[in-house]
């Protein structure tokens, strides 16, 4: 499982299950998956088919990730993905920013896999500075998830110890 960004301060949490292939059972079989007629069948609720929904439903739990190097660059990848976080700048020069940007996270987290203590901190501290929405100096990246993600480095070196 990849782990991901959730800002509370953004708004809810919405989560979209997808049961594939979905199933209706009879209510002789007890709770079950239904499918609401006004979804076609694509949004389901939980239902025990006879006295409601009391004691039954969803239960979706969800474990904080650690805040690792790894994980902060599998959520940076993510966001690069979605399109939360884009390059700073005009043509070309967005891209380019964007990549030498995950470029000092990837070097960071090459640096901490060979046992190299100290450059991981380095590394981060550039990361972080061209995220932070502050100049200078200039940021390299941008977008929704920038802000976010330039406070996980930031908690992360303070993890690391870095100064």
């Amino acid at each position: 499982m990849t782990p991901f960004l959730y800002d509370p301060a953004r708004g809810n949490l919405l989560l979209d299950i997808v049961i594939s292939p979905g199933n209706v059972f009879p209510p002789a079989l007890g709770a079950g998956y239904q499918s609401r007629v006004s979804a076609y069948g694509i949004m389901s609720r939980y239902h025990n088919f006879g006295t409601g929904f009391i004691g039954y439903g969803l239960i979706t739990q969800f474990e904080f990730a650690p805040l690792t190097l790894d994980n902060v660059v599998a959520v940076a990848d993510q966001a690069v993905e979605t399109g939360a976080l884009t390059g700073d700048g005009n043509g070309n020069a967005a891209a380019i920013r964007l990549a030498a940007w995950i470029n000092m996270l990837r070097a960071a987290q090459r640096s901490a896999d060979v046992g190299n203590d100290d450059a991981p901190c380095g590394l981060l501290e550039q990361a972080y500075l061209r995220a932070d929405g502050t100049s200078p100096p200039p940021d390299f990246v941008t977008g929704s998830a920038a802000q976010s993600i330039a406070h996980l480095i930031q908690a992360l070196r303070s993890t690391l110890s870095c100064s």
